[in-house]
């Protein structure tokens, strides 16, 4: 499965793959790029995500930066993975965004 993308309104969720990594650097950045200055919430769905990387986590963080969206606004769901959630954990991203 490749990254998929549903905008509604002003809300926009990223449906991430199974291996979320620098291969998606493009397809990732282009899937709000378009859209970063009306978003008003970014939702991270995790469901079928096994490995982060931590060019994933660079990738996010960018997200963050450009969309200028606070915590609230940031959403991750569906970490279900042992390995996503240790890598969210390590890197403190429940600082940054809101896991759910």
């Amino acid at each position: 499965m490749s990254l998929q993308t549903k905008l509604e309104k002003n809300r926009l969720t990223i449906y991430l793959p199974q291996v979320f990594d620098i291969n998606l650097y493009e397809a990732f950045n282009d899937s709000y790029k378009a859209f970063e200055s009306q978003l008003e919430e970014v939702i991270l769905d995790f469901s079928d995500t096994v490995r982060i990387d931590s060019a994933a986590l660079g990738l996010m963080l960018l997200l963050r930066q450009k969309t200028h969206l606070e915590q609230s606004a940031l959403k991750i769901v569906n970490a279900n993975s042992e390995k996503v959630k240790k890598s969210l954990d390590i890197a403190q991203f429940g600082k940054l965004f809101e896991i759910v």
